[in-house]
């Protein structure tokens, strides 16, 4: 059976030749080509290359697109930040001001590092995504102006503004939408949403079941 027919016979509780598997294998790919992470989280090609080694060692029934949500909010500016061993990550965010944060728009679906991601999955799922479903990784809409504002700034509004929250959250909802219409366009089989403000030790259950 491929992968694909093993998470389908899950889906559907029926049974497969074994149990469907993954693992989060997106930065796995860089060491096993020894490319350097900056190479590898620009270049789709050399992503692709990395994860032909991740399924030729581990064979994965679901393979994911690069790991990069910090990529949404460099998107809109910001300073980012590369390291030897790891994703690049927002040194600092886009926008000190709330009252600055414009609607995100078009723009975002022709910046560079947002790209490499559409590109990415267009090329894992030509190669694999017959037989492998190809899982996107997206940031939560709750979760993207915490890049875009700073964790402090929009911990702060999230509790104490609910008008400039409910406003923040419609531009980060629009950007989601986008993003994934895009990510469904080139290859995509579903996404996987990581939500960090779904976490109690930062947000009131209140909080949580009403607007997060």
């Amino acid at each position: 059976m491929t992968g694909l027919e093993r998470v389908l016979c899950a889906l559907r509780g029926e049974p497969a030749d074994r149990r469907a598997f993954t693992l989060t294998l997106s930065l796995y790919g860089a060491r096993l080509t020894d490319c350097p992470v900056r190479e590898y989280f620009t270049v789709p090609r050399r992503y692709l290359e990395g994860q032909r080694e991740v399924v030729r060692l581990l064979d994965p029934d679901i393979l994911f697109t690069p790991f990069v949500l910090p990529f949404e909010a460099l998107a809109y500016g910001g300073e980012e930040v590369w390291l030897d061993r790891f994703a690049p990550n927002v040194r600092k965010p886009p926008f000190r001001d709330p009252a600055l944060a414009e609607p995100l728009g078009e723009g975002l679906l022709i910046d560079p590092g947002v790209g490499y991601l559409l590109e990415s999955t267009r090329l894992l799922a030509g190669k694999f995504g017959d037989r492998k479903p190809v899982c996107a990784v997206v940031t939560a809409p709750v979760d993207l102006p915490a890049m875009l504002l700073g964790i402090e700034t929009w911990l702060e509004i999230l509790l104490f503004d609910p008008e400039r929250s409910a406003a923040l959250m419609h531009l980060a909802e629009d950007h989601f939408l986008r993003l994934t219409a895009a990510l469904f366009d080139a290859g995509a089989t579903f996404v996987a949403v990581p939500v960090m403000f779904a976490n109690l030790r930062l947000v009131t259950p209140a909080l949580l079941e009403s607007f997060i």
